[in-house]
């Protein structure tokens, strides 16, 4: 049986949108770790903010992609986890760096 690799997981998160910014989270940079383990997958998300209004669409559109990429290969459905972090510096921060 085909299993997920985290090369299939990114594919998958090219899929997924930032619903604010209208971009995929792989081109945002907001994708900050994939875990696979068995059948358990974690990916770990950087959102602008910590109090994202948008965290639970985003988790549930991230697990509905890898769901769908897993059924596509043929394997297992994989139990997903979704972790969030959130950059808290200010934007002009971000840039100097």
């Amino acid at each position: 049986m085909t299993t997920l690799n985290p090369d299939l997981v990114t594919q998958a998160l090219r899929t997924v949108n930032d619903p604010e910014l209208h971009k995929d989270l792989v081109t945002l940079e907001m994708v900050k770790g994939i875990s696979i383990e068995g059948n358990a997958v974690t990916v770990g998300i950087e959102l602008t903010t910590p109090a994202c209004p948008m965290k639970d669409r985003i988790r549930n559109d991230v697990t509905e992609a890898i769901v769908a990429k897993a059924a596509s290969i043929g394997a297992a459905t994989p139990r997903v986890t979704v972790e969030f972090t959130a950059d808290v510096r200010r934007p002009n921060q971000k840039a100097r760096e």
